[in-house]
């Protein structure tokens, strides 16, 4: 072990030595301020120069079409809003390494004193927003999830003036959470907020992308640069203040004050956060329920596999190009030729040891996943099990009352689902089973759990969600799966389901919070079924 620390010392230090210093450029996609604090940091630290990358950092002008010249090579990275997938409909080489952002900053904003305390208040009444532009989908499909017609609305051009609000011009207007409220809350105004992820439409904001071409010809680059511009994204947060001092000395062609940069830091951290640990994660399943929803409003000209969006890394294959990359590296250099007669048949072997052992602790990790996963999840619908369901809602119950957040729980059945066995047979049972919980997959947030709670029974576990997020979401659902076409081989199929939802409240165990949620159920099953009641 001591000479496989040593040789890898050699390596590193080696390397280290002669740093590469490779010319690389990231366009902005908006001027400066601290949605980019990241890659500023990265840059004044030497978090880009440690790993050899020359950055230049690229203002951003109108009239550029900057994904078209990322995907045509002219820019190797740029910072993508959220209508980044719909870009790769239309180039195909751009590519997505993390995104920033959770959850759209994009919301829309009124004063209290206007009594527009709902979204069903936006009737007649002035709304300031660009809500053609396909930028603004999630504002669009929050408007439209309340049962509005956006047509019947009255909305006026975006002069991009708070002033507009407070002076009565407009009655709502589209905003960004780290810029508006903060000229609100300065001139004492109080305010309405209506964000598109209360309603379940958290979309993905400010993601780094580059192009296929980039990963294929220097991958190396790449990775080092996604993790360095973590990196900085990691420290700017964790030195707010510090990070909008660098800002005002170096990057502050908005003149904006220090009072202003510190709240957009403190509000984007918190949708750097939104409903994860890990700084810039892409999630597949959320990442596929956005590009249906920009699909089912039509705005998907040409079809894409989501997977090819994002760049998923190998952790195996990186394990090996970094272990030859550092050993060719060592036989390069001229003056060390004498020890490579020594320890050439030794690296060999250690290098060979080393990745037969990464092969058997890959292998037996993916045995004690499937060992964990037989424990914990029904063998049929692949969901989470009833035993695996009082552990983490006992977890997630305890972090909601700390942290003083909403919780629902929504039961649902299938109707006359003993019918359905009776007259076609328990295999086409099955086949419903599954394709109800591939449904309920599909449309879960990330945060949402999912359980065969029993038989034809299943529950969802609904986190920082409010009643009217959570009865939306459920009726939605109900409306999809009564909607959905179950295809087998003997014929298609349609179901309908009863559901019974509830708040979980501070006094609440599990059961007795189940036990109330299966009240609506009930009552929803002795009403006539196919229907929603809260309990």
């Amino acid at each position: 072990m001591k000479i496989i620390i040593l040789i890898f010392f050699i390596f590193s230090s080696f390397s280290l030595s002669n740093p590469i210093n490779k010319k690389i450029t990231l366009q902005l996609s908006w001027f400066n301020q601290f949605q980019f604090a990241g890659y500023y940091i990265a840059k004044e630290k030497g978090f880009y120069k440690d790993v050899g990358l020359d950055v230049t950092i690229k203002p951003f002008e109108f009239g550029i079409d900057i994904p078209k010249e990322v995907n045509n090579g002219k820019f190797d990275f740029a910072v993508g809003r959220e209508t980044l997938i719909l870009e790769k409909t239309n180039h195909k080489n751009l590519v997505s390494l993390y995104a920033l952002f959770q959850a759209s900053p994009l919301i829309l904003i009124s004063t209290k004193e206007s009594k527009i305390n709902d979204i069903k208040d936006f009737n007649n009444k002035k709304i300031m927003t660009t809500i053609d532009d396909a930028s603004e989908v999630s504002i669009k499909s929050m408007i439209t999830s309340q049962n509005m017609d956006i047509k019947n609305l009255n909305f006026i051009k975006h002069t991009h003036n708070i002033n507009d609000l407070i002076e009565k011009k407009t009655d709502v207007i589209s905003a960004y959470t780290s810029k508006s409220p903060y000229h609100l809350q300065k001139m004492n105004i109080p305010y309405n907020v209506f964000a598109p992820k209360d309603y379940g439409f958290d979309m993905y904001s400010d993601l780094l992308y580059t192009n296929e071409s980039m990963i294929k010809n220097d991958l190396e680059a790449v990775l080092e640069f996604k993790e360095a511009s973590l990196k900085g994204w990691e420290y700017a947060y964790s030195n707010i203040e510090e990070t909008a001092n660098l800002i005002l000395k170096k990057y502050n062609q908005q003149k904006l004050t220090k009072e202003e940069l510190i709240f957009e830091g403190n509000e984007l951290k918190k949708l750097s956060y939104y409903q994860t640990e890990r700084l810039g994660e892409i999630d597949l399943n959320k990442l596929q329920r956005i590009y249906d929803l920009y699909n089912v409003m039509g705005l998907v000209k040409n079809k894409i596999d989501i997977k090819d969006f994002v760049y998923i890394e190998n952790n195996f294959n990186q394990f090996i190009k970094n272990t030859f990359k550092n050993l060719y590296k060592y036989i390069e250099l001229p003056y060390i030729y004498f020890f490579i007669s020594l320890f050439f048949i030794l690296i060999i072997l250690i290098i060979y040891k080393q990745t037969k052992l990464y092969i058997l602790s890959h292998e037996l990790s993916k045995k004690n996943v499937q060992l964990r996963d037989l424990a914990e999840r029904d063998h049929l619908t692949k969901l989470y099990n009833r035993r695996s369901f009082e552990t983490i809602a006992k977890e997630q119950m305890a972090l909601a009352q700390r942290e003083k957040e909403n919780t629902a729980i929504l039961i649902i059945d299938i109707d006359n689902f003993k019918s359905i066995n009776d007259t076609y047979g328990h295999h086409i049972g099955d086949i419903v089973l599954c394709s109800l919980a591939d449904l309920m997959t599909q449309y879960k947030r990330e945060s949402d759990v999912v359980v065969r709670y029993g038989g034809e029974e299943f529950l969802i576990l609904l986190p920082n969600t409010s009643l009217t997020g959570a009865k939306h979401y459920s009726e939605m659902l109900k409306k999809e799966i009564e909607q959905t076409v179950i295809e087998t081989k003997e014929r298609d199929l349609k179901i309908t389901v009863s559901m019974g939802l509830t708040m979980v409240t501070l006094k609440d165990n599990i059961q007795s919070a189940v036990n109330r949620a299966d009240k609506g159920l009930y009552i929803s099953k002795n009403n006539g079924k196919n229907q929603l009641n809260i309990a």
